[in-house]
């Protein structure tokens, strides 16, 4: 049998690794008016299962997840590397490169610490934050292969022995631990709210979920462009990249129109991707602006303004929170393919990314678009690739905060840009 190439990290301590686990969950989806909600996206998060609903709104979601067991080492196992673990850290010699993440549970399943490191072939080793005492959970990923073992830290040694010994009849702290599933179900559907339900059950049915749509609204510029609008918690953002050609006053705003123009930039502007004048595409891109034309404060219709840093964070918190991570979890930030749309993005093998299946893109209704930007000579690259929008928020004299998202990432980047820069602009209702 052909050996796969990707890095296999096999458990070489004397620990409990993980086993395959079946789980069979079902249910139904309905709309706010008790209808069964044909369509709907249900997915298992961690476990990346996912299902649609039937015309009457019922699922069932049935496969394999990461259990928690026991099996001893062999020294016949097949393997490409290793890791091994002492105390708090863990010592790795991999083959190839590899995108490692670590997280650690309690025997509640609450998260309790979690990193992640990109690795070179050879020795390295990563040290762990937790150390407090208890059954602890750990999920170590590489690549697409997964372990999870258990340790209990600060126990007596016949303690630890004990808890690394299959029983019938688990201890009463760690009830039912190795037939449970950390996951989340998330229910998703254009135009609607994520919905989301932590499952610990893997046999489990009954569910019974109602989505709410989204609440949106539309904005218009002095242009008389009509721009989306989508409320997050408290916020209400557009969700098109502004294309107004006229400060909120009237006056015009100076359209440039080749780089070598752009890159004498002293003052405000605006341009479109490589230079367009098709106005199908300037509608659907937007316009790049330059951070002289967002300090004016004359970009926004009244009663909007562009958005802040803090309008970021407010709105990543939100996402986080709200079970946006492409796994579901709701700590970390791993929100951006949920706000990037479904086209237009370069392909990415990578777990979470955005360019990871693109169909699963967009369930925040967000709305990110891989437009690249106009760099301070005035040339235009990236597009497929990335997404920027500046913040009306100086860093410094000369740097401005930006927030972005990639093909190849999972998260909400934040950044600083030279004003001379052209990006993409967002709005936030005052």
């Amino acid at each position: 049998m052909k050996r796969m190439r990707t890095t296999i990290f096999t458990l070489l301590a004397s620990a409990a690794i993980c086993h395959a686990q079946t789980f069979n969950i079902s249910g139904m989806v309905k709309d706010s008016a008790g209808n069964g909600m044909e369509g709907a996206t249900v997915r298992l998060g961690k476990a990346e299962r996912s299902t649609a609903t039937g015309p009457d709104g019922s699922f069932t979601l049935s496969g394999t997840s990461i259990g928690v067991g026991r099996r001893d080492n062999h020294p016949g196992i097949d393997n490409d590397g290793s890791f091994t673990m002492k105390n708090n850290t863990f010592f790795f010699n991999g083959a190839e490169p590899a995108k490692i993440r670590v997280r650690v549970f309690d025997c509640k399943g609450s998260l309790l610490t979690s990193c992640r490191k990109d690795i070179s072939k050879g020795d390295f080793s990563i040290m762990l934050s937790h150390s407090a005492k208890g059954i602890h959970f750990y999920h170590l990923s590489a690549h697409h292969n997964e372990h999870t073992f258990k340790r209990v830290m600060g126990a007596p040694p016949e303690l630890r022995r004990a808890s690394s010994t299959r029983s019938n009849r688990a201890p009463s702290g760690e009830a039912s631990a190795a037939a449970q599933v950390d996951d989340a179900l998330l229910f998703t559907k254009e135009g609607y709210r994520l919905s989301r339900l932590t499952v610990t059950n893997p046999d489990t049915s009954g569910i019974t979920i109602t989505m709410m749509r989204f609440e949106t609204g539309t904005v218009t510029d002095i242009d008389g462009n009509e721009y989306r609008t989508a409320r997050y918690g408290n916020q209400e953002w557009t969700v098109e990249n502004l294309r107004t050609t006229k400060y909120n006053d009237g006056t015009d705003i100076p359209l440039v129109n080749d780089s070598a123009a752009w890159s004498e930039l002293t003052t405000p502007a605006y341009c479109f991707f490589e230079y367009t004048t098709d106005t199908a595409e300037q509608r659907r891109w937007g316009a790049f602006y330059n951070w002289d034309a967002v300090n004016t404060g004359k970009l926004a219709p009244a009663g909007w303004h562009v958005s802040t840093d803090e309008d970021w964070d407010t709105l990543q918190d939100y996402l986080i929170t709200s079970g946006y991570n492409y796994d579901g979890t709701t700590s970390e930030n791993m929100i951006a393919k949920s706000m990037a749309v479904k086209t237009g993005w370069l392909e990415s093998s990578d777990p979470g990314a955005i360019g990871n299946d693109l169909l699963k893109n967009n369930y925040s209704g967000f709305s990110g678009l891989a437009n690249g930007y106009c760099d301070y000579a005035g040339l235009t690259y990236y597009r497929n690739w990335y997404a920027f929008w500046w913040t009306a928020t100086r860093q410094d004299l000369s740097f401005v905060k930006i927030r972005g998202i990639s093909y190849h990432g999972n998260d909400l980047k934040s950044a600083a840009f030279t004003k001379v820069y052209g990006l993409s602009v967002r709005l936030v209702r005052d």
